[in-house]
């Protein structure tokens, strides 16, 4: 597990940006992997009200994850995707830590779901 939710979300991020920088039209089984590892970690990591505050690094980064996040939902074409990262998006905007860890899970579930389905 990461030593804060800064380094988490540096993490994170780092990886989303890489994996959109490649321009394909859906991520690579690995990819896919990887993002629902990372995505996970930081929601392990996450306590939005208390860590994060509005305006600071840590929320514009964040709200870069929330951003690349919902690029890759596009990418990937899944309705139930593309519904939980507006979910994600609704409760960054919100500063609503539940909904953003649960949709965050949700994110995760379905990444592993696709992996699973195109990768197995």
């Amino acid at each position: 597990m990461y030593k804060n939710l800064s380094l988490a979300i540096t993490i994170v991020l780092s990886f989303l940006m890489s994996s959109c920088a490649i321009a394909t039209p859906e991520l690579s089984c690995r990819d896919l992997s990887e993002l629902a590892n990372d995505l996970d970690e930081l929601q392990a990591e996450f306590d939005f009200g208390s860590q994060i505050r509005e305006g600071s690094a840590e929320d514009m980064m964040l709200g870069e994850v929330v951003s690349v996040v919902g690029m890759i939902s596009e990418m990937e074409g899944d309705r139930s995707l593309r519904r939980a990262a507006r979910g994600l998006e609704n409760a960054y905007i919100n500063m609503d830590d539940g909904a953003f860890s649960y949709n965050l899970g949700q994110i995760v579930d379905i990444i592993d779901r696709i992996n699973i389905r195109d990768c197995y």
